[in-house]
């Protein structure tokens, strides 16, 4: 090997060794957004209406999630993204007026969390499956709204295919949709292998091994022609400044959904933290869905 060749080799090989600390840094410091156990308990402390906690067992996974509220209003279903945890959404169990009229729930998807912590799937129709349990104990009287942030999206949008008859709104937030526009950085991709992940924090794993299939998930959607089984009310919030989804996500869903009622709010400052920093908004929209469902 020459020495041009052997100092290429060891520029690549510091260059990832950095990346691989740079990101390591950001997901263990700045990208968790879990609550432990206390700070959950202290979060709620003070709330005359306190949130309940439940796991369940399918398709060989353990699941976990919250809810909150009366179980005979209509119930909204919280997806996070990748990484997240179901505390994602905590500040709306907190919301009066949501509590007023809405069942509230919110799980921690699988990999994340305590739903089977290492054990993310990269299949969209399982991970719908494994909420299926949620929607099953959700009597058919009762209208029901998903409400999926970013990557949560894609499973919102595949819960609505996947079960019709079952889900009667969607809310997506910056949510992905678009096989043509979902693109990862090449760097990503040794990091899956069994010989890198451990240089990951946990969730950052996850969120790996996960969201790197996507592209091909979302193209099987396309392919089958799943799109069209969606007929559930719709209302797509998407940010011209989101550095993550692009404004093409929320126009392609738009497009695709030809059997359903969709309206798309395009953001030209928002970014793509969409549940956190416009909770009025996002607020609003689900009553205004709650006036079609009711």
């Amino acid at each position: 090997m020459n020495s041009k060749l052997k100092k290429t080799l060891k520029f690549i090989l510091i260059g990832l060794g950095v990346l691989v600390f740079v990101l390591y840094i950001v997901f263990r410091f700045f990208m968790d957004m879990k609550m432990s156990d206390a700070k959950i308990e202290e979060y709620f402390s003070k709330e005359q209406v306190k949130p309940s906690f439940h796991f369940y067992e399918t398709e060989g996974h353990q699941m976990f999630y919250t809810d909150i509220g009366d179980t005979t209003k209509p119930t909204i279903v919280f997806v996070h993204g990748s990484p997240g945890s179901w505390d994602a959404f905590a500040a709306y169990f907190k919301d009066p007026d949501l509590l007023q009229h809405f069942r509230m729930i919110s799980m921690d998807r699988t990999g994340y969390g305590k739903s089977s912590p290492g054990k993310p799937e990269s299949s969209l129709w399982l991970q719908s499956a494994l909420i299926k349990p949620i929607l099953d104990q959700i009597p058919d009287s009762i209208p029901t709204l998903i409400v999926g942030h970013s990557f949560g999206g894609p499973i919102a949008y595949r819960m609505a295919m996947d079960y019709p008859d079952q889900v009667d709104a969607l809310l997506i937030l910056a949510g992905l949709a678009d096989p043509e526009h979902e693109s990862r950085p090449f760097f990503l991709y040794p990091l899956r292998s069994k010989w890198l992940r451990w240089l990951l924090p946990p969730d950052m794993d996850a969120s790996n091994r996960e969201i790197l299939p996507l592209k091909q998930e979302l193209y099987k959607m396309e392919d089958d022609n799943m799109w069209e089984k969606i007929t559930a009310n719709t209302i797509i919030i998407q940010g011209n400044k989101d550095i993550l989804v692009s404004m093409e996500h929320a126009d392609y869903a738009e497009k695709m959904m030809v059997n359903a009622p969709v309206e798309v709010i395009r953001m030209p400052e928002e970014n793509h933290f969409i549940p956190w920093t416009q909770f009025d908004l996002v607020k609003e929209n689900i009553f205004k869905l709650y006036e079609k469902i009711h």
